[in-house]
């Protein structure tokens, strides 16, 4: 990720480990990330859901939760961030669940910051989760609503593919790169 576009430019980590969760923030701040830190999978929720970011890093196990139960708090929350989990305690089939909630990479604790590019990197490149949101909208929310839920998730999906260009998502999705930018206006908002 060292000379790649970042498609994200906020993030939230949520770590209760202090070292750990400066780490990672300096990490991502080197490479042009806003960041704000939450000690726990509470503070995680309700700093995600003011915050809205881009880019959530997450704690696999914390003292008041584990990562499952922050996505599911999060089922609602639209547009949908990039989640990386981390931990040293996942059992494969953890993992598994973590990407039917929406995890888009995982993260094997203790990792090298280049192992943390390389995740950052696989996030990047993974689909969306559309359906889990269509799936937790339906009887929540209006349909204009998961129109634009479903625009920001196209958006989201050619800007990773296209690692970060908004021509070459432009092309991906058939628009004007001006059509694309007012898009982006409108998520981001």
């Amino acid at each position: 990720m060292t000379h790649e576009h970042s498609p994200w430019r906020r993030a939230v980590v949520v770590e209760d480990e202090e070292n750990l969760a400066l780490r990672v923030r300096d990490h991502l701040v080197a490479r042009g990330l806003w960041v704000q830190l939450a000690p726990s999978a509470g503070a995680g929720v309700d700093l995600i859901r003011q915050v809205l970011p881009d880019l959530v890093i997450l704690d696999y196990k914390l003292p008041d939760g584990d990562a499952r139960g922050v996505l599911e708090q999060l089922a609602e929350l639209s547009p949908w961030p990039t989640f990386v989990a981390m931990s040293g305690q996942a059992e494969p089939l953890d993992t598994f669940e973590l990407a039917r909630l929406g995890i888009h990479a995982y993260l094997q604790k203790p990792f090298t910051p280049e192992a943390l590019d390389e995740a950052l990197r696989r996030a990047r490149e993974q689909a969306v989760p559309l359906v889990p949101a269509l799936r937790t909208a339906v009887g929540k929310m209006a349909i204009h609503d998961v129109e634009e839920l479903a625009r920001g998730t196209m958006v989201k999906e050619a800007l990773a593919r296209s690692g970060g260009s908004r021509t070459g998502a432009a092309r991906l999705l058939q628009v004007s790169r001006q059509l694309l930018q007012h898009i982006l206006r409108g998520i981001r908002d």
